[in-house]
C-alpha cells in the first residue's frame, strides 16, 4: 500500500467525504492503571478484558457526526487531511484551530 495524505478545505462537502470513513470500532478490552511507585509517580499498565464488549461510534452521538460540526463551529480555520490509497479514501485528520467550545 502506497498513501498519498491530501490537505482538503475545511467544507460541508469535505467533512462529508472525511464521515465516508466509519469513526466505530470494537471494545474488548481496557487498559487498568496500577500506582507501582507512589513517590515517582510511576505506574503500569494492565490490559483487562471488557465484558461484556461492545460497539462505540463516536459519529453516532447527537452532533458529533463530522458533517454536524460546521453548522456548531466556525471550520474556517481547521485543517483536513486525508490519506488515499490510490483514488480510496482511507482515513483522515482533522486540526481545529483557534476553535472556542471544541471537545
Amino acid at each position: 500500500m502506497s498513501l498519498t495524505i491530501v490537505e482538503e478545505p475545511p467544507t460541508a462537502a469535505t467533512f462529508e467525504a472525511y464521515a465516508s470513513v466509519p469513526m466505530a470500532f470494537e471494545v474488548d478490552s481496557r487498559f487498568r492503571v496500577e500506582p507501582f511507585d507512589v513517590a515517582t509517580g510511576g505506574f503500569n499498565l494492565v490490559l483487562e478484558p471488557v465484558t461484556p464488549g461492545y460497539v462505540d461510534d463516536p459519529d453516532s452521538d447527537e452532533g458529533e457526526h463530522p458533517t454536524d460540526w460546521p453548522k456548531r463551529w466556525d471550520t474556517s480555520r481547521w485543517a483536513v487531511f486525508a490519506p488515499f490509497d490510490d483514488s480510496l479514501r482511507v482515513g483522515g485528520a482533522v486540526v481545529a484551530f483557534d476553535t472556542d467550545d471544541v471537545w
